[in-house]
């Protein structure tokens, strides 16, 4: 079982989207060139085969749990899904390489993609996340977040439950991370980004 990582963040949706914003927002992702992900698979001759999955952004819009999800997908390594009270992004990286993230020369490619996503939809910060099998971050994320429960609600009881977010990266030790023992969470604000 593998942990994923997650970003909440404040943004908002319009109460009644039109298709002119679901299609301008579509067409910013579009133009914004986050990257791509790759399809792996065999062959009729069993050869392994590593395609880039090109696909555009594209939008889709459900209300299914009583309130109105829009989701924004494409070929690229982030996943977007909007609700009235909070947005989230999801990606492809488990949430322990958010600890290794420092070390990386991806760290300042990763939050400008991340910041200028969350601006798009009137965002400014993020919280980070875990699913399954991380004990305190899970709870906040699949009881909370999925449930639609207003963004700062969820970032005032976390910092009542864990004290004040990590805010610098440099202070993540990964060496230290366990996933059945999570006693801090991570915040972005961007406000180096932001200027």
């Amino acid at each position: 079982m593998s942990t994923s990582l997650y970003a909440i963040s404040n943004i908002r949706i319009p109460q009644e989207p039109s298709f002119e914003y679901l299609n301008e927002k579509t067409e910013a992702l579009n133009a914004f060139n986050l990257g791509n992900t790759y399809i792996t698979y065999r062959d009729d001759n069993g050869k392994l085969i590593t395609k880039t999955d090109a696909r555009s952004w594209y939008h889709e819009t459900t209300n299914e749990n009583g309130f109105l999800e829009i989701y924004f997908n494409g070929g690229s390594p982030y996943d977007i899904t909007l609700m009235p009270n909070l947005g989230f992004i999801s990606f492809m990286l488990k949430y322990r390489e958010l600890y290794g993230l420092y070390k990386s020369s991806h760290l300042t490619k990763f939050r400008k993609e991340l910041y200028q996503i969350i601006k798009l939809f009137g965002g400014s910060e993020v919280v980070f996340l875990a699913d399954n099998g991380c004990d305190k971050l899970s709870h906040y994320l699949e009881l909370m977040a999925w449930e639609n429960i207003p963004y700062q609600e969820i970032k005032e009881l976390m910092i009542k439950d864990l004290g004040e977010p990590v805010t610098d990266y440099a202070l993540l030790d990964e060496s230290k991370m366990s996933y059945k023992h999570i006693t801090e969470f991570v915040m972005d604000d961007f406000l180096d980004i932001n200027k």
